[in-house]
């Protein structure tokens, strides 16, 4: 369940259709309640790197081979 809860998706509380506004929100909001490294690490893998957020949306807490 570890997996799960290192999601960026679970960490803002967003979905992958959400946009980039709402995501920079959500992760403001989150940094004053998580630790706001977490949620610039969870930011920059959502939008940053793009192979990273797909494969967060399509497969979360599975690892690449």
């Amino acid at each position: 369940m570890a997996g799960l809860l290192e999601n960026p998706f679970v960490i803002l509380g967003v979905t992958p259709t959400s946009p980039r506004r709402e995501i920079l929100e959500k992760a403001e909001e989150a940094s004053l309640s998580v630790d706001p490294d977490l949620c610039l690490n969870a930011v920059r893998c959502l939008r940053i790197q793009q192979s990273g957020w797909r494969q967060t949306a399509v497969s979360p807490g599975v690892t690449g081979r």
